[in-house]
């Protein structure tokens, strides 16, 4: 099986739900023709595909999240604690 898709909209909001949609349903964003935004004019275009690797690679991911259990509203802000300062950009070397 092999389905190949174009996906275009100048509405960021649109668009985005209809490539959700066809995530959910099993397609992925081709690695060929991955599409554009083009930021003047406002437009957005994708090509996605639908493979049997893509179904089931979609199915595997959707298993490991359902598997995968829900935090409890203390572990998501002790996780969101311990991230806290990570990641920012380190100033004492820059030289001025």
């Amino acid at each position: 099986m092999y389905e190949s898709r174009n996906v275009a909209n100048t509405v960021l909001e649109i668009f985005l739900a209809e490539v959700q949609s066809l995530i959910l349903d099993g397609w992925a964003i081709s690695e060929h023709e991955p599409g554009e935004a083009v930021m003047f004019g406002g437009g957005f275009t994708v090509t996605m595909v639908r493979t049997n690797t893509t179904v089931n690679n979609f199915k595997e991911r959707a298993e490991a999240v359902q598997d995968r259990p829900k935090m409890t509203p203390q572990e998501r802000m002790a996780h969101a604690r311990a991230q806290r300062g990570k990641g920012r950009l380190d100033l004492s070397s820059v030289q001025e």
